[in-house]
């Protein structure tokens, strides 16, 4: 859940400081998922030192999830819930001079509030709060991930349809296991724009349903040439496993944990 990452971060920074100070154990959490539902939180330390960490993240993450990613205000009466929006969905959600949260407060009865603070860098994914009644505020959720959901479609289909007139060719798909997403995609989307320049190929991730195990890349362009960028994504998705098996062999002394987040 979102507020599990929200939680153990805390505001400012100052929760997972706190966390540092007591296990003395070094806590980095990953600034962005990479597509993958989970975000990788590395700890450095001793073995000591690791143990603490995880009993006191663990202690956060199990208060969080007695409330399913929700909690009472003050007063009782008002429900509280925080979603994790894109970084390249803010404005959208937000809307030109904040007319589009505003009709989503107007319509649903709830109160919203995009967190801009925080240690998250400028370009990170922004939280969303949502205060109200606890039906409302569910109503709101909804709403705000269809609208991120409808402009994900419309712009693969856009950019789908428009690469493959100019191209003359057609697509495939290749299926890709979370874990492998954001080795496929690289940092700042730098591997998979080298793969679209060595394939000559346009590749674009289908709108994820944050359920299937796998997400779908579509490969567009001439037959031969998605066949290339489908090895080569083949390839670096069998080095994200050996990867993957070599982290949970990894000795005493660096550990990862990873913590579930909402994708939308």
């Amino acid at each position: 859940m979102l507020v599990e990452l929200i939680s153990v971060i805390g505001r400012g920074g100052e929760q997972i400081s706190r966390i540092q100070i007591e296990s003395g154990c070094k806590i980095q959490i990953a600034p962005d998922s990479g597509g993958m539902p989970e975000r990788p939180c590395v700890l450095t330390g001793t073995p000591e030192s690791i143990e603490q960490a995880k009993r006191l993240l663990g202690q956060i993450v199990d208060r969080c999830r007695n409330g399913p990613g929700f909690h009472n205000d003050v007063d009782g009466n008002s429900t509280i819930q925080e979603i994790l929006i894109p970084a390249s969905k803010v404005g959208l959600v937000i809307g030109k001079g904040g007319e589009t949260i505003k009709q989503l407060q107007e319509r649903t009865g709830v109160k919203m509030i995009m967190i801009q603070d925080g240690p998250m860098p400028t370009g990170a994914d922004k939280p969303l709060r949502i205060t109200g009644d606890a039906f409302k505020v569910q109503q709101a959720r909804e709403m705000v991930l269809e609208i991120i959901r409808e402009k994900d479609q419309a712009d693969f289909r856009g950019v789908r349809n428009d690469f493959s007139s100019r191209m003359g060719g057609g697509s495939i798909e290749v299926s890709v296991p979370r874990f492998a997403v954001g080795i496929v995609i690289g940092r700042n989307g730098e591997m998979i724009k080298k793969i679209q320049n060595d394939a000559g190929v346009r590749i674009q991730f289908k709108p994820d349903d944050g359920i299937s195990p796998e997400r779908v890349a579509q490969v567009m362009g001439l037959p031969d040439r998605c066949q290339h960028a489908a090895h080569i994504i083949s390839e670096l998705i069998l080095t994200a496993q050996a990867m993957r098996a070599a982290a949970k062999e990894k000795a005493a002394g660096f550990d990862i944990l990873f913590l579930k987040c909402d994708q939308g």
